[in-house]
């Protein structure tokens, strides 16, 4: 039996008696089908009005697709153009974000687009299609199921008190197989943008490799990337699609430069001149985004000797860099990044007038110096860039920054004119310190020779502390690369530019009298002889030189008893001010001074506790500079001494002599050492001054160790918001960054790639911008290890939103090319500080 056929499509209909085409909707009669009336129009009048139906009399619109133009009733198969136009495209092939198959009831093409196009009117792929508008079915969202609750510490663990709650929907860790192989690397892999044929997409035009047989991998393309080449270019394809996203994108401007950037190291200028027009037709615009883009181009010209190209980058970074924000770490970044490449094109006042604008000695400054360190250096794991802190906060973080950047890039004459040309002696001697330092670090992992007299030359020029503690910082370089002998070399002119100048005798708290014109002397220098001293101290126990080691510890500690008097001493005072009250110090004071009038004693009891509180501020700072110290000596294996060294402080019965140490980290660092090292019984008198002191760790210890044993028991979310909400009030935000970066980066060390990812991914839409961050360094970190395969995968899943999309691709290609840093002998520092608490 012959099935009726439409007139129209031409498909066999198996319902005799059907009126219209089931496929393409036409009459099987042939003649002009009459329009249905909308559902709006035919409900009831006494439905509610909606919207779009402001008067129930009028017939409303159709919801489904724009009002079309009349068309020829003639035709069954005419698309308005109206309609055509605010379909949304299907894709022939999926990709990120527009995974959904919509198979098109005409010709039964499938196509794919977002599952937010459900409900909607979209356009079929295939352009021979007859009738390619339809409305693509609703899509059921499915709610998936809840793990169970899962309890988090114990309550005393963190607040002594208080609860902390970290409840979660579970989402499952991806885990991803691939086993590397040899594929075939064919010319012409770079990706072009802007060579689609459409506005809204990004397509690749490069050609598909053939196998050679030699791979399991029977291709590898920027679809299936596999290769370096072809991982590069799908991860720029992939950043160029995020920043058209509209849906699930928190700032275009971010994405354009991150992915300008990326363009641009990746040596694609055309591709991030593209991105920067873009950037400068937004709206809302944000000019200093374009410093990123700006300065790696700037680098691209230097390199190439286009003195022109990189004026004209530089011009533009500077103007907007007028623009900067006076708040907020990132500005922080980007002034150190253009700084670097303005003294590498000779323009040094620029430079001087940017870093002096936005040098920021606060924590968050500190940290901002870090991670501009971290990204100049290559090195994205941020544990292991702690190991190699310096032993207290420097004094400029931002200029130091823009050393490490300029030795980076290859630039070590102009990193050494920026590091001499600075006034201040502190400052000056950590600048020439780190550049020499820089140097010597690139030098070994070359495998090549440092040539001293540059900084020999550099040092006649610093105070006898500044030559001691480059010298010993160079010496402990050695060490850890296993050149003792270079190393014994450098401790002994350490050691003989240490016996000058002698260090001052313990300063003492005086009486009322003299405490009102104390004038305590001058903190820099002293602070620099004792953190000079202390750098030796590290390096000689690490070298196993016990003794030599001590003395240089004792000697750190002089020089700091010589600058303030004791912290106990001074709080006393400040506890009898508050115990006997403003009229009972003002007759002490007058009987003291020997004063005649009330007013004046008013006069001189403002003075009095006005020191008082000076002097407080100065001795909580010089022994926050102690507990520093004695934690780098304690990490680098001194262990004897600096008990004995903490005991006798901690049991004067004289205030102008006794120390606080009971309360801080060092005796549970040295607990914690000697357990590690099976001598229980030199940690047992240790354990009792801990336990009479009642002393639990900070809230940051705390925290960090339930966040450990989360991660330990394969809790990665909730590890990630425990330094979250109420618990972790006792934490700064450089600290609760500072941890979340090192948690991530030794799961990545560990091999642990989508765990890292899990726990970066698991910190909150509250932290969202940070998070963002968190992804380019883990992303970074992880393909710098060698997994860029498994870095793609993570970054291709539809999960993520479009800034998190160009933040995991924009890590991977800033480290696709870049090899691991050269693995040296450990400090053996512990967690027992966060880096930016320095």
């Amino acid at each position: 039996m012959d099935l009726p056929t439409c007139p129209a499509c031409g498909q066999s209909v198996l319902d005799d008696e059907a009126k219209d085409c089931p496929f393409c909707g036409a009459s099987m009669s042939g003649k002009p089908q009459a329009k249905k009336p909308s559902a709006q129009a035919a409900a009831p009048k006494s439905a509610k009005p909606t919207a779009t139906a402001k008067d129930e009399s009028k017939p409303a619109k159709a919801s489904s697709a724009p009002a079309a133009k009349k068309t020829d009733d003639d035709d069954p198969f005419a698309v308005d153009k109206a309609a055509k136009k605010g379909a949304v495209a299907l894709r022939p092939e999926p990709s990120k974000g527009r995974a959904h198959e919509v198979v098109c009831p005409m010709c039964e093409t499938p196509g794919f687009t977002s599952t937010k196009a459900g409900g909607r009117d979209v356009r079929c792929c295939n352009p021979e299609c007859l009738v390619p508008i339809f409305t693509a079915p609703e899509v059921k969202k499915e709610k998936p199921p809840e793990e169970p609750t899962k309890t988090g510490p114990p309550k005393a663990a963190v607040y002594g008190g208080g609860a902390l709650l970290v409840a979660l929907v579970g989402v499952g860790v991806w885990f991803f197989v691939f086993r590397v192989t040899e594929v075939p690397t064919p010319e012409g892999a770079l990706y072009v943008p802007g060579q689609s044929g459409s506005d809204d997409s990004a397509t690749d035009d490069g050609d598909e490799p053939a196998s050679d047989g030699s791979s399991s991998t029977a291709t590898s393309s920027i679809e299936d990337p596999r290769t370096p080449q072809h991982i590069r270019a799908a991860s720029l394809k992939a950043m160029e699609e995020a920043c058209l996203r509209r849906e699930n994108n928190r700032s275009k401007p971010y994405c354009r430069r991150l992915t300008a950037t990326a363009f641009a190291r990746t040596g694609n200028t055309e591709g991030a001149l593209q991105q920067l027009d873009q950037m400068r037709a937004l709206r809302p615009s944000i000019p200093y985004y374009r410093i990123d883009p700006l300065v790696e181009l700037a680098w691209r010209g230097h390199q190439a000797g286009d003195a022109a190209a990189v004026k004209t980058r530089l011009d533009e970074a500077v103007a907007v860099a007028a623009r900067l924000s006076t708040r907020g770490r990132s500005r922080l970044e980007y002034a150190v990044d253009l700084a670097a490449a303005l003294i590498a094109a000779d323009r040094l006042t620029d430079a001087r007038k940017l870093i002096d604008a936005h040098e920021e000695m606060t924590p968050d400054g500190q940290f901002a110096g870090e991670l501009s360190a971290m990204r100049a250096m290559k090195q994205f794991n941020a544990d292991a860039y702690a190991d190699e802190a310096p032993i207290y906060r420097w004094a400029a973080p931002q200029t130091v920054a823009v050393v490490i950047g300029l030795v980076a890039h290859g630039e070590t004459e102009a990193a050494q004119k920026w590091a001499t040309s600075q006034q201040n002696d502190e400052i000056r001697s950590e600048a020439i310190l780190v550049w020499a330092d820089e140097s010597l670090r690139r030098a070994l992992a070359a495998g090549n020779a440092l040539d001293m007299s540059a900084i020999d030359a550099a040092a006649k020029g610093l105070p006898p502390s500044g030559r001691v503690r480059l010298y010993a910082r160079l010496a402990g370089r050695y060490l850890r690369a296993e050149e003792k002998s270079e190393a014994d070399a450098l401790l002994v002119r350490a050691h003989a530019e240490s016996k000058q100048p002698a260090p001052p005798g313990e300063l003492l708290l005086p009486g009322m009298k003299d405490l009102m014109t104390l004038q305590l002397p001058a903190a820099a220098p002293l602070r620099m002889q004792a953190l000079a001293a202390a750098e030796l101290a590290v390096v000689e126990s690490r070298a196993g030189h016990v003794e030599k080691s001590a003395a240089a510890c004792d000697l750190a500690m002089q020089f700091l008893r010589g600058s303030t008097p004791s912290p106990m001493a001074i709080v006393q005072r400040l506890n009898e001010i508050k115990d006997l009250g403003s009229d009972a110090m003002k007759t002490k004071l007058k009987q003291a001074l020997e004063l005649k009038t009330d007013g004046e004693a008013f006069l001189a009891f403002n003075e009095y506790r006005r020191n008082c509180s000076k002097i407080a501020d100065a001795s909580a700072n010089r022994f926050a500079v102690q507990e520093a110290i004695l934690v780098a000596i304690v990490n680098a294996g001194l262990l004897d001494s600096v008990s004995g060294e903490i005991d006798g402080r901690s049991e004067q019965s004289d205030l102008n002599l006794r120390e606080p140490w009971a309360v801080t980290r060092v005796p549970r660092l040295l607990i914690e050492q000697y357990t590690k090292n099976g001598n229980d019984d030199a940690a047992k008198p240790i354990v009792a001054m801990v336990n009479a002191a009642g002393n639990r760790g900070t809230i940051v210890e705390q925290l960090i160790a339930v966040a450990e044993k989360l991660i330990d028991d394969g809790k990665f979310k909730q590890a990630a918001q425990v330094f979250e909400g109420r618990g972790s009030g006792g934490m700064s935000d450089d600290q609760r960054e500072s941890w979340r970066l090192r948690l991530a980066g030794r799961l990545i060390a560990e091999q642990k790639v989508d765990a890292a990812f899990e726990f970066v991914g698991g910190i909150s839409d509250a932290d969202e911008s940070f998070r963002e961050s968190a992804l380019w360094f883990a992303a970074a970190q992880a393909t710098q290890s060698g997994q860029a395969r498994k870095v793609w995968e993570i970054g291709d899943k539809a999960t993520w939103s479009a800034t998190e999309t160009v933040s995991i691709y924009g890590g991977l290609l800033e480290s696709l090319d870049v090899p691991a840093p050269p693995k040296t002998a450990s400090t053996g520092k512990t967690t027992g500080v966060p880096t930016s608490s320095r």
